[in-house]
């Protein structure tokens, strides 16, 4: 598995297992980079080093042509080198959802494995505004109800003299159409108004646009953003902001939806 579009429909654990194989592999690659990078450092100094002893070129001039090889190779692996955090966050999700999703039903799954920079570019003067949508998912539990979940980073990079500073959050969305058990689904939406998930700022949970009759409503939707994360482009990469959304971010907003079923049972 490559950076890029993946786009798959596959059993949860079918899903799972090609994610857990991309997963061993991409540790592959980047162990491969590092190795190819310190080599490479290794050459450059061995030819400054040779260059400037008298009749050492028989030693310079290899050690350069290797050089060039070794940094060739070591842009090409950190270029398949994909961010562990999409890689985990479909993997933590597979992992939790296929105990209630029945065995034979399909899990329609697209991520972008691509960088933020992938995404939609928005620049104002010394300000860069990245939107990237990296994340589909749409299957049925075994309670009959059907899930959306979505998935988009925004980042947002301001140049300041030597320095970039950086701030990065996730929008996450949830839609589910409920199954008719559910139904009328008017107190799931009263018990969802207010309460927040574990993760990020709850939207207004609102019926799909054509499901507006009292007895004929079925979805619920709602948007929610993780709270920002700010760094420097030298101290921290998209690896690791912590304002970016998680596999327990994505669960949260499932778990949230629950609580809500719950809290509505109870009260009528």
């Amino acid at each position: 598995m490559t950076p890029g579009v993946v786009r798959l429909a596959a059993r949860a654990d079918a899903l799972l297992s090609r994610f857990s194989v991309a997963w061993v592999e991409d540790k592959a690659v980047e162990r491969r980079a590092r190795r190819c990078t310190w080599a490479a450092v290794a050459c450059a100094l061995l030819t400054v080093v040779s260059m400037g002893a008298f009749g050492a070129l028989v030693i310079a001039v290899p050690a350069a042509v290797l050089l060039m090889v070794l940094a060739v190779l070591a842009f090409r692996y950190h270029r398949l080198d994909i961010e562990d955090r999409k890689l985990q966050a479909v993997m933590r999700v597979l992992t939790v959802l296929r105990a209630d999703v029945p065995r034979e039903q399909r899990v329609a799954l697209t991520v972008d494995l691509r960088r933020y920079g992938a995404g939609e570019r928005v620049k104002n003067g010394r300000v860069t505004r990245y939107q990237h949508r990296w994340l589909e998912l749409v299957t049925t539990l075994a309670d009959g109800n059907t899930i959306t979940l979505e998935a988009s980073d925004r980042v947002k990079e301001k140049r300041k003299r030597k320095r970039t500073r950086t701030l990065a959050s996730s929008d996450v969305r949830i839609a589910v159409r409920f199954a008719k058990r559910y139904r009328p689904i008017g107190p799931i939406a009263d018990a969802l108004r207010g309460h927040a998930p574990g993760t990020g700022r709850p939207g207004p949970f609102t019926p799909g646009a054509e499901d507006r009759g009292p007895q004929a409503e079925r979805q619920l939707q709602a948007s929610y953003r993780t709270r920002p994360a700010e760094g420097t482009a030298a101290g921290a990469g998209p690896h690791g902001w912590d304002g970016l959304a998680t596999g327990d971010t994505l669960l949260s907003a499932v778990r949230h939806v629950y609580a809500g079923i719950a809290r509505a049972r109870r009260a009528g």
